[in-house]
């Protein structure tokens, strides 16, 4: 089911594969045995980290299969329309590994939005009251300082908010708290450019 609800890759075959607990270190040779034969790249998305890391596994396979192995570092956020994000906090995002031991960063989202690059290193403070927070849908203004309800918001603003691949979301604000208007001048003019929406958030829907 979970698989059957991700979003289509144009590129990559996408794999769901679910390790055993108690799963050993040659659980990847069933792996690989298991794969659909071809020569499209493959996305793997493990349930279970494989023993060693997910590079690791994404590399021994890349190598094993003669196949192009796209694979997250960190546990995707699964997001609106199947779409999965890998926020900063939780890891360095999707990395593509070729059989000849060469890596490509990827980014953090899947599928890839053309606005991903525009938005530079973040998390980052933008100003003394305006936290800068990436979020699946683009980006969150909240208030730099952190309460317990924050994480209720996030959560909320990750799995909720549709990405849209040509123009990025802006949520600003928190519920009961205060980020000036001003804050996404504080953007720059490539980000604000690509600016599909920015939504005052007020209250959890």
């Amino acid at each position: 089911m979970y698989a059957a609800g991700l979003a289509r890759d144009a590129e990559f075959t996408v794999v769901v594969i679910d390790i055993p607990e108690e799963g050993s270190p040659d659980v990847l040779d069933a792996v690989a045995r298991a794969l659909p034969p071809g020569q499209t790249g493959l996305r793997l998305l493990f349930g279970r980290t494989p023993v060693g890391g997910s590079a690791r596994a994404a590399q021994w396979l890349a190598v094993r299969t003669g196949r192009d192995v796209v694979t997250a570092d960190g546990r995707p956020w699964p997001t609106a329309e199947g779409a999965l994000f890998v926020s900063p906090d939780r890891g360095s995002g999707w990395t593509r590994y070729a059989p000849t031991g060469d890596t490509e960063w990827m980014g953090w989202r899947f599928p890839h939005p053309v606005w991903e690059s525009d938005l530079g290193d973040l998390p980052a403070h933008i100003s003394e009251w305006t936290h800068a927070e990436p979020l699946a849908a683009g980006l969150w203004l909240r208030p730099s300082v952190a309460s317990d309800s924050l994480r209720t918001h996030r959560s909320f603003l990750m799995t909720r908010l549709r990405s849209r691949p040509e123009a990025l979301t802006v949520v600003v604000g928190a519920p009961g708290s205060l980020v000036p208007h001003q804050a996404t001048f504080a953007l720059s003019t490539t980000v604000r450019r690509r600016l599909s929406l920015a939504w005052r958030f007020r209250q959890m829907m």
